[in-house]
């Protein structure tokens, strides 16, 4: 270990300088223990992992002689393969990198083999809780079970991405992970999705055909540009960013999937939640769409849906009006359930309308009470079909569409599975309110009484406020259980990953030792609690595409 200290210790010499961007650039970084530095080789693409020195240590290894624990974390999560190249390396010495680290190092290679959660706790197999979560997963694999004989080429896979800010890194690697289990891009198998403000961003990237890998080096190199300085942050530089990355192209070039952003204006006294889609829904009959309701796809740009759903308040300046999505929808999957739903009912209606009306005049009016019977009996076998077409309890579970009255024969598209990703929750996120009622609590025991209850009303006040905002924006609770209990009363399976954070990550948090812990905390989740829900929805989207 001192002889590879000593070498990560000598200055390079000439014949080296020339490499400094790549090979010993890396040298440099590990030695100095420089994050800042690593992550900027890695974002740039002058990583060249298969480095070894004169011992025969990788980079894992040299990371690990540091003993700093984000570096290791960093070489794992960005650089090891899915062979476990770094890992499974040895050295001149015949040592694994796992044999060089000590203490809480230690404690990270148990946890990347799936030994330890997140909380650094054994995990033992498949270990419930009496919460309520073991039936709903036996629910959710009945379901899944059932739903497999009757998907076709109608059926449709929706994915929805949560807001939140810095923390849409957490949602890419939990993608990323998805995608490992797949023959082709995940973006090929997603036919509808939905995000909001982070999330729109990740969703327009996606359907760009931009990498996930791509995605998160993006988010690596403008955390510091934009995440500058005081809030609110500079709008321009924000602006300008979203013009290079999400492109200046009309929502309409995406062709596939069909994408919504939530978004809310701010137009009236109250935020009123408004979608920007990349297709157009068709009015019925002489129906005029309210331009408040539906953009037309082709005149906004996708910047500027990005930048309208992620005018978070304080951070960043309105845009024409516009706030953050997540005020009225930080979850989406909801809207997009709703949304898909809408659009194939007034595809139904549009394509069912004239010959309805059709039905109807072959009444003959000015005969009408001669032959009020038949005429009775003539509308309600159309409204009956029509009823039939459009509700689906009836439609969708159908295994063929027969067509008795000359109706059209447009059949609706069905949900092959919900798959909802979110940006991770903190883990003392319930300590943190206790604390708080605490601080106030001490704070107003220590004045005057009448000092004492006006002080009291403050915190109480700020309670209020602070617990209002997280529930006017959450993503976790009641927007999940609303979601899994409509797909599974109308027999889809529905898949929530999001990650445990064990520590703090706000919207804005450019630090890398949290955003590279954050992501770690996330991987660890997806290799230990969620392993056995990835290897299912993995195997299912395959047998859909098979």
């Amino acid at each position: 270990m001192r002889r590879v200290a000593r070498l990560l210790s000598k200055p390079p010499s000439s014949s080296r300088d020339r490499f400094e961007g790549n090979e010993f650039g890396l040298i440099n970084a590990i030695k100095a223990s420089d994050l800042a530095k690593f992550l900027l080789l890695y974002v740039e693409g002058k990583f060249v992992y298969r480095l070894k020195d004169g011992l025969g240590n990788n980079i894992l290894h040299m990371a690990v002689l540091t003993g700093n624990a984000s570096l290791v974390q960093g070489v794992l999560l960005f650089y090891e393969t899915d062979s476990n190249e770094l890992t499974t390396q040895r050295n001149n010495h015949g040592q694994l990198a796992e044999d060089l680290a000590e203490g809480s190092i230690k404690l990270l290679f148990r946890q990347w083999k799936g030994e330890l959660d997140v909380n650094l706790e054994l995990v033992c197999g498949m270990r419930y809780e009496f919460n309520g979560n073991a039936m709903r997963n036996t629910l959710n694999n009945t379901i899944l079970l059932q739903k497999i004989p009757h998907l076709n080429k109608r059926s449709r896979v929706l994915v929805s991405l949560d807001g939140g800010g810095i923390r849409g890194l957490a949602s890419v690697q939990i993608l990323k992970k998805l995608e490992q289990g797949l023959s082709k891009p995940l973006i090929k198998y997603a036919d509808w999705m939905s995000g909001t403000s982070t999330g729109s961003y990740i969703a327009l990237l996606m359907a760009q055909n931009k990498s996930l890998v791509d995605i998160q080096k993006s988010y690596l190199r403008l955390k510091n540009i934009i995440f500058k300085g005081m809030r609110p942050y500079n709008t321009e530089i924000l602006e300008k960013s979203l013009k290079e990355i999400l492109s200046t192209k009309p929502l309409s070039a995406i062709r596939r999937p069909k994408i919504i952003i939530p978004t809310c204006v701010m137009h009236s006294a109250l935020p009123r939640m408004k979608l920007f889609r990349n297709y157009t829904i068709k009015p019925f009959e002489n129906e005029i769409l309210d331009e408040n309701d539906y953009s037309d796809p082709d005149k906004v740009e996708m910047w500027i849906a990005g930048r309208c759903s992620s005018a978070a308040p304080t951070y960043f300046t309105p845009y024409h009006g516009f706030i953050d999505g997540g005020i009225a929808s930080n979850n989406p999957a909801m809207e997009l359930m709703t949304e898909f739903f809408e659009y194939n009912y007034s595809k139904q209606l549009s394509s069912n309308f004239d010959k309805i009306k059709k039905g109807r005049e072959e009444v003959n009016v000015d005969t009408f009470n001669d032959h009020i019977h038949s005429g009775n009996e003539l509308l309600h076998s159309h409204a009956a079909t029509l009823i039939d077409r459009i509700w689906p309890a009836s439609e969708l579970l159908k295994d063929t569409n027969l067509d008795d009255v000359g109706m059209s024969r447009h059949v609706p598209e069905n949900i092959a599975c919900v798959i909802s990703i979110g940006t991770g929750q903190w883990l003392n996120c319930g300590k943190l309110n206790e604390d708080s009622s605490a601080l106030n609590s001490s704070t107003v025991s220590n004045v005057s009484p009448g000092r004492g209850n006006f002080i009291k009303k403050i915190g109480e006040l700020k309670s209020f406020l602070s617990i209002f905002i997280r529930q006017l924006t959450a993503s976790e609770g009641l927007p999940v259980e609303r979601a899994r209990s409509w797909c599974h009363s109308i027999g889809v399976p529905y898949f929530r990953f999001t990650p445990k954070l064990t520590i703090r990550v706000k919207l804005d948090d450019a630090s890398d030792v949290s955003i590279i812990q954050m992501i770690w905390d996330t991987e660890i989740y997806l290799r230990t609690e969620c392993m056995n829900e990835i290897k299912k929805i993995t195997n299912f989207l395959q047998l859909m595409n098979g």
